[in-house]
């Protein structure tokens, strides 16, 4: 590939992850790739796709029953504040006083700045969103955090390959929210691992790794906004290779030990707690 062409890019997120919001504020302005859209899922809306609980409320109500309310509510708290911040970050100091400083923005704001489309979808794999992503044909499809498992089909319309960003070590933290259960198993080390999408969850070849340490004064809040850092740097060094025609790696780890993890149910989050862990300090904001 021409060195000096970028890399033409379309990234699934969902609407309300906080880590997906980080990394994408801190890969936007990567001078190897072109962003051409950003395709969102309301996950809200998606669980009770096809039935009658298909609003907020009972969608809240069904993946509490599942996941255990204890930190289903500390995680929607940990988000209001977050997207929170963006909004006064953007609304009441950055867009009248700071417009040019570097923030952290919303998808929207972004679109706008660095002249992206957005597309809201409530399902990857459904006709509307082939149709869309086989119209803007993109180079790669980037997954950032976005949690739907991903047919074939749409995985081959990228002519260099779909690939996603995992903010856990594979193949031993397979599954949802890998950075919290290595604070509940009390892991010395986190991992983030960048591989390319298969049919099967987080079972793609492996492209690259990178680690951070995990302390007991850290926040998840703390660990998911640095993981959302390693991430952004091994997905530079990826799109850098790419366009350097380097040779990327695929690493194979079907035969290893692995583990699948769900999100956290009430037992997991006392371990949590017992752990000297918080969901978030209020500090962790104003960083």
């Amino acid at each position: 590939m021409d060195q000096n062409k970028k890399t033409s890019v379309v990234i699934l997120m969902n609407k309300y992850h906080v880590g997906a919001s980080i990394l994408l504020n801190k890969i936007i302005n990567d001078k190897n790739i072109k962003i051409k859209a950003v395709l969102i899922r309301d996950v809200w809306k998606s669980i009770g796709k096809g039935k009658k609980e298909n609003n907020l409320i009972k969608a809240v109500v069904k993946w509490g029953s599942k996941t255990g309310y204890y930190f289903l509510l500390g995680l929607v708290v940990l988000t209001i504040i977050h997207f929170v911040k963006i909004f006064i970050l953007e609304v009441l100091f950055i867009l009248l006083i700071f417009k040019k400083k570097n923030y952290l923005k919303s998808v929207t704001r972004l679109s706008i700045d660095y002249d992206f489309k957005i597309f809201k979808i409530s399902d990857v794999n459904d006709e509307k969103s082939k149709k869309i992503l086989n119209n803007l044909k993109p180079d790669i499809i980037l997954s950032n955090n976005y949690h739907q498992i991903i047919s074939t089909d749409i995985i081959n319309i990228a002519k260099l390959g779909s690939i996603n960003i995992h903010p856990g070590k594979l193949p031993l933290y397979k599954g949802l929210l890998p950075h919290f259960w290595s604070m509940v198993n009390e892991e010395s080390k986190g991992g983030v691992t960048l591989h390319y999408m298969s049919d099967k969850p987080d079972e793609g070849d492996i492209i690259s790794e990178g680690n951070y340490k995990i302390d007991k004064k850290d926040s998840f809040y703390y660990i998911w906004s640095k993981s959302a850092h390693i991430g952004t740097n091994l997905l530079q060094k990826f799109f850098k290779n790419i366009n350097s025609n380097k040779k990327v790696s695929k690493i194979s780890h079907k035969n290893k030990k692995s583990r699948f993890y769900y999100f956290p149910g009430k037992k997991a989050f006392l371990k949590f707690k017992k752990n000297g862990f918080y969901l978030y300090k209020i500090k962790d904001f104003f960083k």
